[in-house]
């Protein structure tokens, strides 16, 4: 009877304990189920009965966050912590709880604070996102360039754009150099049909409208590079360049709809599209549309080309070979008899820009 007596007194002592293991793993089941919902209550259950179980908190807060109840998951991870205050990795699921939860300024020293982990993927991470919470860096000067040869006019065209900005204000002052020019061309007619051999000093102010999207006016003077003379300048309109996707396979539009002072106050709009279609980490096909109106309906402002080629390079320089069928619109004068209305040409060319 004694041994009996024991051995139900041993069965008494087990059993809660038995109990509160079955509370986790019925919710360990329903967890790997994905039913959160049905999870929670076990687990809470189980830390009220044993609120130094570190494991079971750290759970729970996993628990409220599949289920999205992030000010709970917050609650939860912030006891698992004080259990265990050297766990980097949970100390970087609080920034993002704290994100979550609306506290962006204890989110950024959070993992201002895990910069330095002993942890290095932990420390990489953190680092990351305290970089992407910083004000962006104004960069007040950006530089456009190009060059490249056209077949089809057996000329080298080049230039660049450098712009400075004067002040961080909604309607932006700025100062902008642009120059242009080609190898082929003299001081007549050419020159303003193919490239303007020019260097020009603006200044001038625009707002943005809309993403890489803004409306500008701008002037000054400069002089010709082929022996034109001095050159006033006054242009205003619009101007948009934006880019969706990565380097290689991104999706780049480039517009504009630009008044011209020294085009006799001519209106000439541009469209350049590109899509690439990745071949490697840094090379692509390209497919594109250029088009381009003006209001003086000359021809060679008025066309459509169709575009394929290969490029490779980076985020901030690009070389390309691009082979292209166009044709002059309808609605342009002055063609020459001599120029069909169709054409084609293979255009290698090098591309740069960026800003600081």
């Amino acid at each position: 009877m004694r041994y009996l007596a024991l051995l139900f007194a041993l069965l008494a002592c087990a059993s809660p304990a038995t109990a509160q293991e079955s509370l986790m793993d019925r919710a360990y089941a329903a967890i790997a189920a994905k039913q959160y919902a049905v999870a929670r209550p076990l687990i809470e259950q189980h830390v009220a009965a044993n609120p130094d179980d570190a494991q079971a908190w750290h759970q729970l807060a996993y628990t409220d966050e599949s289920l999205q109840d992030y000010p709970a998951a917050l609650t939860a991870l912030t006891r698992y912590l004080a259990l265990k205050p050297d766990d980097q990795r949970a100390l970087l699921e609080r920034g993002y709880l704290l994100v979550h939860v609306g506290k962006a300024d204890e989110a950024t020293a959070q993992f201002a604070a895990l910069r330095s982990s002993p942890d290095p993927a932990v420390a990489k991470q953190a680092t990351a996102e305290w970089e992407a919470r910083q004000p962006a860096r104004a960069r007040s000067w950006d530089v456009f360039g190009y060059a490249y040869n056209e077949s089809r006019f057996g000329d080298t065209f080049y230039g660049f754009d450098l712009r400075k900005s004067l002040a961080a204000t909604p309607i932006e002052p700025y100062a902008v150099l642009h120059v242009v020019g080609d190898f082929n061309s003299g001081s007549g007619q050419n020159a303003q049909i193919f490239s303007d051999n020019a260097a020009i000093a603006d200044v001038g102010l625009r707002a943005r409208i809309a993403s890489g999207t803004y409306l500008f006016a701008q002037g000054g003077a400069g002089f010709g590079t082929r022996g034109q003379g001095t050159i006033s300048d006054l242009r205003y309109g619009l101007l948009s360049s934006n880019r969706w996707g990565g380097v290689s396979n991104g999706l780049t539009v480039d517009a504009s709809a630009v008044m011209y002072s020294r085009y006799a106050g001519n209106w000439i709009g541009y469209l350049n599209l590109r899509k690439g279609i990745q071949l490697g980490n840094s090379a692509a096909f390209i497919l594109g549309i250029d088009g381009a109106l003006d209001s003086q309906r000359l021809y060679y402002n008025n066309f459509i080309n169709e575009v394929g080629g290969i490029q490779v390079g980076t985020q901030w320089v690009k070389v390309r070979l691009e082979a292209y069928a166009g044709q002059y619109l309808g609605r342009g004068t002055g063609r020459p008899a001599t120029t069909g209305s169709t054409y084609s040409s293979v255009r290698p060319m090098i591309l740069f820009g960026t800003a600081f």
